[in-house]
C-alpha cells in the first residue's frame, strides 16, 4: 500500500524552487533512499538540511527545478510530488505531495515549517524495507505548461 504525505509549500515565487530542492534532498536523506554518508549539511534561510553529494541526483534535481522555475514565477505550478519506488517490485511505496501556495510568507519561518512537517511524518513511518529510487511528478495549470518538459528515463 502506498503511503501518501501532504505538505503545503507556502512562499514567494522566488523562494519556492529552493524550498522544493531542499525538501526533496531532506526526504531522500530521512528515508535513506541513498546512504546517509553521501549527504552533507547545507543551509537555506539559516535552516540546515541534508544535501546529496551525488552527481546524478543533483543534476536531476537541478534540471527539475530549472524546468519548473518558469511555471513557479508565473504561479502555474500547483503541486510537486516525490514518489519513492521499490527497486525490486517497482511499486510506489510513498508519495510526498507538496501543494504550492503563493504567499508573502517570511522565508525562514516557511522552510522551518516544511522541514518540521517532513520530520514529523518520517517519525510516524516504518523504515523502508526495500532499496528505493525516486521520481518527481509536477502538476501545472493548463496543458500549455507542459510544453518543453523533459521526461526523465
Amino acid at each position: 500500500m502506498t503511503e501518501s504525505v501532504f505538505i503545503a509549500i507556502c512562499g514567494r515565487p522566488e523562494h519556492i524552487s529552493d524550498y522544493i530542492f531542499a525538501s526533496v534532498n531532506e526526504i531522500l536523506y530521512q528515508r535513506k533512499v541513498h546512504d546517509q554518508k553521501l549527504f552533507a549539511l547545507n543551509k537555506i534561510n539559516n535552516q540546515s538540511y541534508h544535501l546529496a553529494q551525488l552527481k546524478n541526483t543533483n543534476e536531476y534535481l537541478q534540471k527539475i527545478t530549472t524546468q519548473t522555475s518558469q511555471w513557479i514565477f508565473e504561479q502555474q505550478l500547483d503541486s510537486f510530488i516525490v514518489k519513492l519506488f521499490s527497486v525490486r517490485t517497482n511499486q510506489v511505496l510513498e508519495q510526498w505531495c507538496f501543494k504550492i501556495i503563493y504567499t508573502e510568507t517570511e522565508p525562514q519561518q516557511e522552510i522551518k515549517s516544511i522541514f518540521g512537517q517532513i520530520l514529523a511524518e518520517v517519525q510516524k513511518m516504518k523504515p523502508l524495507e526495500h532499496k528505493t529510487v525516486f521520481d518527481i511528478v509536477v502538476n501545472v495549470q493548463g496543458a500549455e505548461g507542459q510544453k518543453g518538459w523533459e521526461k526523465c528515463e
